[in-house]
């Protein structure tokens, strides 16, 4: 399974994105995507989008989120 996270930031250097992209990377999270937009003078805002591969559910807990589905599904 994939999971996702996106954070955001204003900011005004580049070393500021590149702390947030090495905090979540030692974490497993991998930088996918970004986008910028101009926020007011030298400052940007910036999104990160990142993933990982979730650690393995236990068989518990997988079959515990089939049956929340199963009652979601029926309703």
């Amino acid at each position: 399974m994939i999971e996702y996270k996106v954070r955001a930031l204003e900011t005004g250097a580049a070393v500021d994105v590149e702390e947030v992209c090495n905090d979540l990377a030692q974490d497993g999270w991998r930088l996918v995507s970004t986008a910028a937009a101009n926020a007011g003078g030298v400052t940007v805002r910036v999104w990160l989008f990142f993933e990982r591969e979730a650690p393995p559910l236990p068989d518990e807990a997988i079959a515990r989120l089939a049956a929340q589905f199963a009652m979601a599904a029926t309703r």
